[in-house]
């Protein structure tokens, strides 16, 4: 039972029995209730039932942000987990240090498919059309 009071009639009434005002009719929404967190940052506490909403696409979408906060550390509750910095090993005298190869392999490939082309497909369709 959540009595309001009219903001035009000024009259209290039970929200939960009549949504609008009985004597004029105007819609009040219930008081709602907020909190502070330790950062002061303003938290509503009268907020969400998980059971009503638990199946629902925006749960996942809000339950998801939160972890995302929590791992960059933007959420107050719960401090970010340190990050470890990656190992670096000392190379050997001499090494030279690691090369992607991955666009010589394609200009290699493009140079192999180029020629394939044209020694094998163009004469077949050459000879095809006379």
């Amino acid at each position: 039972m959540r009595r309001i009071v009219c903001e035009d009639c000024k009259r209290q009434y039970d929200y939960d029995k009549d949504e609008f005002c009985p004597r004029c009719g105007a819609f009040n929404q219930p008081v709602k209730v907020w909190g502070t967190d330790s950062q002061g940052n303003i938290r509503r506490v009268d907020g969400v039932n998980e059971q009503n909403h638990a199946a629902s696409f925006v749960h996942s979408e809000v339950h998801a942000e939160k972890r995302e906060r929590r791992a960059k550390g933007m959420d107050p509750s719960r401090p970010a987990r340190p990050q470890k910095p990656p190992v670096q090993r000392p190379q050997p005298v001499g090494a030279s240090p690691k090369k992607d190869n991955t666009s010589t392999l394609k200009v290699v490939l493009w140079i192999i498919a180029t020629v394939i082309l044209v020694n094998f497909l163009l004469p077949l369709l050459m000879a095809l059309l006379w």
